[in-house]
């Protein structure tokens, strides 16, 4: 069996911001390097000491579900991380954990592919939010209306 996204998707609902993708790409990297190891270094030791219970669980699980080498699974995996496209969002306000799994599931919906978010925090744009995907940018922040609010007022009293 070749490996595919579909085979990771039990693992793949745990990721949704670039931090949880980060952290899966550490993991999955002692994972591979603890394959060929004996005793306190194994694979089997380090899947329950080293790395996150959810990961763990999900690895376990898939896994058992697949008819594949540990080493497939985890080279597999290796290279569907790389495929992730990311969505940078930068907030106004410190976005709380709801807000992350709700951007996270938003974000999701809308693009096609695996997605992950990075969001920053930048009080300066008053309110709304800044995006960059694939490339373009959008600013759908208030600090961008008010500024072409006032160049436009200003531009008028030069004619008055």
């Amino acid at each position: 069996m070749l490996p595919n996204a579909a085979m990771y998707s039990e693992i793949f609902n745990y990721i949704n911001t670039k931090f949880d993708l980060d952290m899966l790409n550490f993991e999955v990297g002692i994972l591979r390097e603890s394959i060929f190891k004996q005793g306190e270094g194994s694979f089997e030791n380090v899947l329950i000491t080293k790395v996150r219970p959810v990961v763990s669980a999900a690895v376990q699980k898939e896994l058992k579900d697949q008819n594949i080498k540990v080493d497939e699974y985890l080279n597999g995996l290796k290279k569907e991380i790389k495929k992730f496209e990311l969505v940078t969002i930068t907030l106004a306000y410190e976005p709380t954990n709801a807000t992350f799994n709700n951007l996270g599931s938003w974000v999701r919906k809308n693009t096609f592919g695996l997605t992950v978010i990075d969001i920053n925090y930048d009080p300066s744009i008053v309110a709304g939010a800044i995006i960059v995907y694939k490339g373009k940018y959008v600013d759908y922040s208030i600090r961008t209306q008010i500024k072409s609010l006032f160049e436009s007022k200003k531009y008028e009293r030069i004619l008055i």
